[in-house]
C-alpha cells in the first residue's frame, strides 16, 4: 500500500508480509538509475531512511520513506547544498549483513536397516544434538555454511562402541530459492549372529529447497522462518578401512520451522534468540563390501530435532 504524504512530500510504503526491502524498492520505484550499486535506487532509497541499519531487517508495519520530489530540494536549498547531498547520496553503498547461530537441544531419530549385513531397528534420542551456522547476505542472495554434529552409543550383548556423527552443508539462496552441496555422516551396523559393530557411511549429496519468512508484529522483531529441503544422495565413503563402498544412491526431504525473538538490537549488531525445529525423513540404498559380507543394504529413518540457540547478525 503506497501512501501520499503530502505534508513532507514523500513517498511513503507500508512493509507487508513476505517484502524485502530490495523488493519493494524494485516493484515501487522506476530506472534509470539501475536497482543496485552505489547510486542505484536502493541506496538512494537507504539514505532516506537512516533509521535502516541493515536492509534485511524490516517489519511489517513499517513505513518507508521512497521518494523525495527534486523539485522541493531544488526550491529550498541553495545548488551548493543541493549538489552536496546528492554526492552523499551517490556514496552509499548496498548494505549486507553477516549471521551466526548457535543451538544446541535433543534429537530423536530411527533407523530400520536391511540387507547383507543383517537386520537392525531401533529408536534413540541423543541430548548432545548441536548445530551451527554462518550466513553471508547482500540484498536478495546468501551464502550459507551448516555445520550439525551428535553423538551415538550402544550397547549390545556386554559390548559397546560410540561413534560421533555430523554434517556439512554449503548452498546459496536468491530470493526464497536455495542450491548447494552437502555431506552427512549416517550410522550403519553389522550384525553377525547378535554380534554387533557400529562404524560410519558419508554421505555426498545435492541440496535444492525453498525459504520462507515471515514476520510476526510485536514490541520486538519476532519472525517464523521455514525452510524445505530436498537432497539427493549419489556418493558414499566410510572412514572405517575395512568397508569398501562401491556405489551409494538416495534421498532425504527435511522441513523446519524457526523461531526468531529479537533480544538486543543497536547500530552495531542486532541478537536474537532461537528455536528451530527440524524433521526428516531419509532413504537409502548403498552397494559395500564389509569383511566377508558383500552387497547390498538398505538404510531407512526419521530425525526429529529441537534445539534452542542464539544468532547475532551485524
Amino acid at each position: 500500500m503506497l501512501i501520499i504524504n503530502s505534508a513532507f512530500a514523500h513517498t511513503v510504503y507500508i512493509v507487508k508480509n513476505g517484502d524485502t526491502l530490495s523488493k519493494i524498492v524494485k516493484d515501487n520505484t522506476a530506472a534509470p538509475p539501475s536497482l543496485y550499486g552505489k547510486n542505484g535506487r536502493l541506496a538512494k532509497v537507504l539514505s532516506l531512511n537512516p533509521s535502516i541499519y541493515n536492509a534485511n531487517y524490516i517489519t511489517v508495519g513499517q513505513e518507508i520513506i521512497l521518494a523525495t520530489p527534486i523539485v522541493s530540494i531544488e526550491t529550498r536549498l541553495k545548488p551548493a547544498k543541493a549538489k552536496t547531498i546528492e554526492e552523499k547520496v551517490s556514496s552509499i553503498n548496498i548494505q549486507d549483513s553477516w549471521g551466526l547461530s548457535l543451538n544446541y537441544g535433543l534429537k530423536y531419530f530411527t533407523l530400520d536397516q536391511s540387507g547383507v549385513l543383517g537386520s537392525v531397528n531401533f529408536a534413540v534420542t541423543v541430548i548432545d544434538a548441536l548445530s551451527f551456522s554462518s550466513t553471508y547476505q547482500v540484498d536478495d542472495f546468501s551464502i550459507n555454511f551448516d555445520f550439525n554434529s551428535y553423538g551415538l552409543k550402544y550397547e549390545v550383548s556386554g559390548s559397546s562402541d560410540s561413534q560421533k556423527y555430523s554434517s556439512f552443508d554449503l548452498y546459496g539462496s536468491y530470493g526464497n530459492f536455495l542450491a548447494g552441496i552437502g555431506v552427512s555422516n549416517m550410522p550403519i551396523f553389522k550384525n553377525e549372529s547378535g554380534n554387533v559393530t557400529l562404524s560410519k557411511l558419508s554421505l555426498l549429496g545435492l541440496k535444492l529447497g525453498y525459504l520462507s519468512l515471515w514476520t510476526i508484529k510485536s514490541k520486538k522483531l519476532t519472525q517464523l522462518k521455514f525452510r524445505t529441503i530436498f537432497d539427493y544422495y549419489f556418493n558414499g565413503s566410510s572412514d572405517n578401512l575395512d568397508i569398501d563402498v562401491s556405489q551409494t544412491s538416495g534421498y532425504s526431504l527435511a522441513s523446519s520451522i524457526s523461531l526468531s525473538k529479537e533480544i538486543i538490537k543497536n547500530s552495531r549488531y542486532q541478537l536474537n534468540l532461537l528455536w528451530p525445529i527440524f524433521l526428516k525423513y531419509q532413504n537409502i540404498e548403498t552397494d559395500l563390501s564389509w569383511g566377508t559380507s558383500d552387497g547390498e543394504i538398505t538404510s531407512k529413518g526419521i530425525e526429529l530435532v529441537t534445539q534452542l540457540g542464539v544468532e547475532i547478525s551485524f
